[in-house]
């Protein structure tokens, strides 16, 4: 396939990626049981993770979220372990 063929078919959408953005920061200072000690600290942190992204396409707009693989696998676990240990007791109690 030809490469500009395929990047002009390409630039009839607009993909615009969104992510869920956190952070903190914080910070103190003191001093000792003397003057002459003293001391001061810092930190931050942010935490970034993808939310889906907007898709323009021929002047429509369409919302498509992103996929967390691994909150999913996480929730059918619990589940699954759930259900295991409510099987077990009600398979106890006879």
């Amino acid at each position: 396939m030809d490469v500009q063929n395929l990047l002009s078919k390409v630039t009839d959408n607009l993909i615009v990626p969104v992510v869920r953005i956190r952070g903190c920061g914080g910070g103190s200072c003191g001093t000792g049981a003397t003057t002459e000690e003293s001391g001061s600290a810092g930190g931050g942190g942010f935490d970034a993770k993808p939310a889906g992204v907007f898709v323009v396409k021929h002047g429509s707009v369409a919302w498509q979220p992103a996929l967390d693989v691994t909150r999913i696998v996480i929730g059918a676990q619990v589940v699954t372990v759930v259900l295991a240990l409510v099987v077990r007791s009600i398979l106890r109690g006879r």
